[in-house]
């Protein structure tokens, strides 16, 4: 996702609350929780990868936490502090992560209300994250996916066989 933002797209501007929530944090880190935050406001979802947010939405976020946008590729995806951060922005905005149960309720909501009227993969996945969202629910991997192409073994999971 790369991109200019236009000049009434407020997705990224951080509110007073979300600034609350940056407490003392600083660089790299600083950045990365503010862009997960604003991501997942945004839609519902966190980042797998650095590549998956804006390069403008980088540099917009980057401007109101006093960070320079380069130290976005420093912020460590695979240790604990992404899953901190991401379990600090579900606290904060009230969603949890989605279970097995969950998933099923997921499956069983597509099966019986979406199915009959929709089968392209890409409005599947959106309708799947906007249940989740819907629900409070961090979505599961296989309904945050963001290509514009969906797998079918991602779809496998979603869609029971006929």
């Amino acid at each position: 996702m790369t991109g200019r933002l236009s000049s009434d797209d407020d997705r990224w501007v951080l509110r007073v609350a979300d600034r609350a929530l940056l407490g003392n944090k600083s660089g790299a880190t600083r950045l990365g929780f503010a862009v997960l935050l604003k991501l997942f406001q945004a839609e519902g979802r966190f980042p797998r990868r650095a590549e998956d947010v804006p390069a403008a939405a980088i540099e917009v976020i980057a401007g109101q936490v006093g960070v320079a946008a380069a130290v976005w590729q420093g912020y460590d995806w695979r240790g604990r502090t992404v899953e901190y951060h991401r379990a600090q922005v579900r606290a904060a905005l009230g969603f949890r992560e989605a279970t097995l149960d969950d998933a099923e309720a997921l499956g069983g909501w597509l099966d019986g209300q979406v199915l009959a009227l929709e089968r392209r993969p890409d409005r599947l996945l959106a309708a799947a994250r906007e249940w989740c969202r819907s629900q409070k629910l961090e979505p599961p991997s296989t309904c945050a996916a963001t290509g514009s192409v969906a797998t079918a073994s991602t779809l496998a999971i979603l869609i029971p066989s006929s």
